[in-house]
């Protein structure tokens, strides 16, 4: 008998409202972007790929880090990070697929474009990030030992080995 495949779509959730904007300073020759935000690049595959960039700024130099949902890795060192004449911004993103973003500020999001060695250019937008929200590029991985259900006085418990047969019975059990 074989098992049946059982597939859950990740969501991303976003958590609180959008009041605080990341800070836009004035530093050694104009304004540029620091702070948290929230990356959307189309055109790398079939559906966008999610991303949050953090940035700070020492000059016409930046630093900071990124995570994107196209690799599953830790948040990754901006390469080569500079802001040219205040409003743009380049960096090298050294993941398993390298890329190279290039930007700049419009309003309150920066826009680009993203090359990827031997493919065609694809295009970026990051909107600010609050600090209270809770933002993920994709779905948490847990691993699942107990599910209790019910209310007080009549609590069910479900042990690792009964959610171990549920997909042997042709069952799935998602989170949404």
């Amino acid at each position: 008998m074989s098992v049946p495949a059982c597939r859950a779509v990740p969501a991303v959730l976003l958590a609180g409202t959008l009041v605080g904007w990341p800070v836009m300073v004035a530093a050694q020759g104009g304004a540029g972007p620091v702070g948290r935000w929230s990356v959307v690049i189309e055109g790398l595959g079939p559906a966008p790929a999610l991303g949050e960039l953090h940035l700070r700024r020492a000059g016409e130099r930046c630093d900071g880090t990124i995570v994107l949902s196209l690799e599953d890795r830790p948040p990754t060192p901006l390469a080569a990070c500079r802001l040219d004449g205040g409003d743009s911004i380049f960096f090298r993103y050294q993941g398993e697929s390298p890329m190279e973003f290039r930007g700049s500020v419009k309003g309150r999001t920066l826009v680009g474009s993203v090359q990827r060695a031997g493919e065609p250019q694809a295009r970026w937008t990051a909107s600010p990030l609050p600090s209270q929200i809770e933002f993920y590029t994709s779905a948490p991985r847990f691993t699942l030992t107990q599910l209790v259900g019910g209310s007080f006085g009549t609590e069910r418990r479900l042990r690792f080995r009964v959610l171990n047969m549920l997909p042997r019975a042709g069952l799935c059990l998602t989170v949404e």
